[in-house]
């Protein structure tokens, strides 16, 4: 299990109304480090994660072919392979089929240079088992996971 995470770019959170970039996420003392240094618990009320609008990520069909496959599975968790063409993400095909709670991502079977799109139910807060496997898809595979709500409307980019 990894205790912290350094440098975590693209994960992003409001503090009294201007946007800080989680500079480490401390697991083992359930601390986050923003990049103006302050320090808050992990169940504090004082941030908002910011999350990004999926419209400009995706092509209409895609977003459709993804929320088929949602419905057809049961809202559970999902993997999606993809690949970044022109800005957008595209050629979208299901890679793994989970649970209300977990979805399997073997990082062996990643090809490299490719994006997984990971399905949460409600939140697209990364968990602590988000974090460890995106460490890996990029050391490994040089691959991102993208991960986004069941109703297609937020993501995080975790890099």
């Amino acid at each position: 299990m990894i205790d912290s995470i350094n440098n975590i770019s693209k994960l992003n959170v409001i503090y009294n109304n201007k946007i800080f970039t989680i500079q480490n996420l401390d697991f083992k003392n359930q601390r986050i480090t923003l990049s103006n240094g302050k320090v808050f618990n992990f169940n504090t009320k004082e941030l908002s994660f910011l999350h990004n609008k999926i419209d400009n990520l995706f092509y209409k069909y895609d977003l459709n072919e993804i929320r088929t496959e949602i419905i057809r599975y049961g809202n559970n968790e999902l993997a999606f392979t993809a690949e970044m063409v022109n800005g957008k993400l595209t050629n979208i095909n299901l890679f793994s089929i989970g649970s209300k709670t977990s979805v399997l991502i073997p990082h062996e079977l990643v090809k490299r240079n490719t994006y997984i799109i990971h399905t949460h139910a409600i939140e697209v807060l990364p968990s602590q088992e988000d974090l460890e496997l995106a460490k890996t898809l990029w050391d490994k595979c040089n691959s991102h996971l993208l991960i986004i709500n069941n109703s297609l409307t937020d993501y995080v980019l975790v890099v």
